[in-house]
């Protein structure tokens, strides 16, 4: 309809037109050497308009065949960069997928037709990832740092070729260059931290925490255990040289993570040395009731090296009720009723831990009872051979590559992942039955019997005082 209306409205201007030309008066006279031309007003405004309409299509036509071949070539080019912009998708999804059969014609097709092509780059680069080529893969990423898009990304992928190659100079490079370019982006800051702690470098990792805190890249509990941590590390390796120094870094540390081993277990000792028992005993109170440990439970006893066996039992059990549930809180109040003759207490406390997949120390704790209250040599051997065959429960595992270490280090010696380590102990008692303690026994095993005062100068006397040596 619009058409229409448009149509007929040209046609009334065409014809007012033609009609105010034809009745428009006055004439036109031109002469030219011996040539006169002589017309009227509406003829020459008629052919001049003509004339005017003539030149432009001519000059059109004139343009469109001196640009033919500008224009053939932006064709040809646009239809090639479509081509390549296709094979691109088609690429990096394959590349997502992970298949490099599908990934490589692509990318052969990405590097014939977008040779410029940033993302070309990263195309190439995780081809030449999927086919194991390092070389090509480093190539791809030197190149991307010539883009301004993908530099970056670029220092990332190559970041991650040297940690590979065991090259952390060169990571250290990469990865401060990256910092630079962006120092508010979580990947430099992250990858920086873990290399500063893998070399050694404490001092640095805290610096980096100190900008991300300005910049709020990570959360705050996050920074708190970090920084807790360095502190510890700094603190256990300046003990010899500085002990001073090593306690107030301890100190510091136990401020911001009251739960954190190492630290608790060097302030305690350093301020023992120091003649300051009743502060060594509150730090070792405090971090037990965060994350008991039995480590804690020994420096616990050698507070009071005078203490008779019932006031060692007595202080201990009084550690142990700061967080009742915990494993080793049950596993040290056992202990002290061992050490003390109270078979049906340790029963009592064993009984909840003894159901289903029971731990080393359980077993162990077992057989004594065994041994020491029934003087049932083949009971208790059983009991042993089930704490050979039990799971691990007295060792630091590490949260990333699973390896095990006796004691606490703020780097895992496998991976070099820092505070990776986590204490390896059973999290939440079985539901307590009620004879559970008969139960849990082997089939060689007597059923609980009254309290007997037992014997004493059993080979098991080495568990009974605070401290059960780990498997």
């Amino acid at each position: 309809m619009r058409r229409v209306l448009g149509f007929f409205a040209v046609a009334v201007i065409v014809a007012f037109a033609a009609v105010w030309l034809a009745t428009l008066k006055g004439h036109f006279a031109l002469e030219i050497g011996g040539w006169q031309i002589h017309m009227s007003a509406g003829l020459f405004v008629g052919v001049t308009t003509l004339f005017a309409v003539l030149v432009i299509i001519l000059a059109r036509i004139l343009g469109f065949v001196l640009g033919a071949p500008q224009a053939l070539g932006r064709w040809w080019q646009l239809r090639r960069q479509r081509r390549g912009e296709d094979a691109l998708s088609q690429g990096l999804i394959a590349a997502a997928t992970g298949e490099l059969l599908e990934v490589q014609p692509w990318s052969n097709r990405v590097r014939s037709t977008l040779t410029a092509s940033p993302l070309g780059l990263l195309l190439r680069a995780q081809a030449a990832s999927l086919a194991r080529d390092a070389a090509a893969e480093e190539a791809a990423y030197q190149a991307m740092l010539n883009h301004a898009q993908t530099e970056f990304l670029g220092l990332k992928g190559l970041f991650g070729l040297a940690l590979a190659q065991d090259d952390s100079q060169k990571a250290l490079a990469l990865g401060l260059r990256a910092y630079a370019l962006k120092p508010r982006a979580t990947w430099p800051v992250q990858a920086l931290f873990d290399l500063r702690t893998a070399r050694g470098e404490w001092d640095e990792a805290r610096a980096l925490l100190d900008d991300a805190d300005k910049t709020r890249l990570m959360a705050a509990d996050v920074l708190r255990r970090r920084r807790a941590v360095l502190l510890a590390v700094q603190a256990l390796e300046a003990e010899a040289a500085a002990p001073k120094k090593s306690l107030d870094l301890a100190l510091q540390a136990l401020d911001l993570e009251p739960g954190l081993l190492g630290a608790a277990t060097l302030a305690a000792r350093r301020l023992v040395y120091g003649g300051k028992d009743r502060r060594a005993q509150e730090v070792i109170e405090r971090t037990w009731s965060e994350a008991p440990h039995p480590d804690l439970a020994v420096a616990y006893a050698a507070i009071f090296p005078r203490d008779t066996t019932p006031e060692r039992s007595a202080r201990l059990l009084s550690l142990a009720r700061l967080f009742p549930r915990h494993f080793e809180s049950c596993v040290l109040e056992a202990e002290q009723h061992v050490a003390m003759n109270r078979w049906s207490d340790a029963r009592r406390v064993l009984s909840p831990w003894a159901q289903g997949n029971i731990s080393a120390r359980i077993c162990m704790l077992f057989a004594e009872i065994e041994e020491r209250q029934h003087h049932d040599s083949v009971s208790a051997h059983d009991w042993l051979r089930r704490a050979v065959q039990a799971p691990r429960d007295n060792e630091f595992r590490c949260t990333r590559c699973g390896s095990g270490s006796a004691n606490w280090h703020a780097l895992c010696s496998h991976c070099k992942g820092f505070d990776t380590l986590s204490w390896i102990a059973p999290k939440t008692p079985a539901p307590a039955a009620p004879d559970a303690g008969a139960l849990a026994l082997p089939a060689t095993a007597a059923l609980p019997a009254p309290d007997d005062p037992g014997s004493k100068g059993s080979a098991f006397d080495d568990l009974t005082h605070g401290h059960i040596p780990r498997s």
